[in-house]
């Protein structure tokens, strides 16, 4: 996975790749963890633990 900030993401694995792009917010409370909690999710859905919306 590569981050890219406000443009959202791409996510390869071995056989697929993706991009996620970014989207607009209204403010920004707090971003600590936010890095992390999304990592998880990425790779939970990686793992086959959730199905794509």
């Amino acid at each position: 996975m590569i981050k890219l900030g406000a443009r959202g993401a791409d996510d390869r694995t071995v056989t697929e790749e993706g991009e996620v792009t970014g989207f607009p917010v209204s403010q920004v409370v707090d971003t600590v963890g936010e890095g992390d909690g999304f990592d998880v999710g990425v790779h939970q859905r990686n793992a086959g633990g959730f199905a794509d919306p």
